[in-house]
């Protein structure tokens, strides 16, 4: 496995910008994924990746950093990783297909999630079964039942 942040860097270099609440974000699904094994459209990507990013950030000047000002952090530097793959045509090493279109900041985190824990592209992860796809319903579990609760 990858550090979220090798796989970040490997695509956007030493860019000026602020990579931490994306690799949060990423080693959030991370866990989710593949670890317990959660489709990721079963995940609430507000509640359970841009919160998780936003509570291990350090705090700012006004204490604890909001997750709307983490999740605006996160698009912003997921796309910078978009232009970066397109720009110098690597859209296809590192999703594992074409792609034309930009994606949407959550498909971002979960290809830079299959790439930091597989050390492959989304899609050849997809194909090799390595990705979760919906489960049964009766094994769904909503995302408050998933949250840890707190002492």
């Amino acid at each position: 496995m990858k550090n979220s942040q090798t796989v970040i860097r490997s695509i956007l270099g030493t860019a000026d910008v602020d990579i931490r609440p994306l690799a949060y974000a990423v080693d959030a699904a991370v866990e989710l994924m593949f670890r317990q094994g959660i489709p990721e459209d079963d995940i609430a990507v507000t509640k359970e990746l841009y919160a998780k990013a936003a509570e291990r950030l350090p705090k700012g000047k006004k204490g604890k950093r909001s997750v709307k000002t983490v999740t605006k952090q996160i698009q912003r530097v997921a796309n910078a990783c978009w232009d970066t793959l397109v720009r110098e045509g690597m859209v296809e090493h590192h999703l594992g297909r074409p792609r034309k279109t930009i994606p949407a900041p959550r498909e971002m985190i979960f290809y830079l999630a299959s790439q930091a824990y597989w050390e492959i592209p989304y899609f050849q992860a997809m194909e090799e079964g390595k990705i979760p796809l919906f489960s049964p319903q009766e094994n769904r579990k909503p995302a408050s039942s998933r949250r840890k609760k707190k002492d």
